[in-house]
């Protein structure tokens, strides 16, 4: 039967993509930065308007979740790997 909202034609307020990142990470809201969600959004963008196939495992070959020193998590890329999104991790210097 599901969820009344969701059966009407409701769609969640968060893409798949990041509905996915938090169970599989443990991490919670809160204990993300903005940056995170950025490129979770941007990632689910390219994924629909460009059929591209990109999930979690592919952020976890690209990215390290790092803390920043207070229990907030941030992404940092590989050395070996280039941004999947530009300009909004720690270390992109590109």
């Amino acid at each position: 039967m599901g969820f009344f909202p969701f059966t009407r034609g409701l769609t969640y307020l968060f893409p798949l993509l990041i509905i996915e990142f938090f169970p599989i990470t443990g991490l919670s809201y809160a204990q993300t930065m903005l940056v995170i969600s950025r490129i979770l959004f941007m990632l689910d963008k390219l994924v629909n308007s460009r059929g591209l196939d990109i999930g979690i495992p592919d952020l976890a070959s690209v990215y390290n979740l790092i803390t920043d020193g207070s229990r907030c998590f941030v992404f940092q890329r590989l050395s070996s790997q280039t941004h999947l999104v530009l300009k909004v991790t720690q270390n992109d210097n590109d």
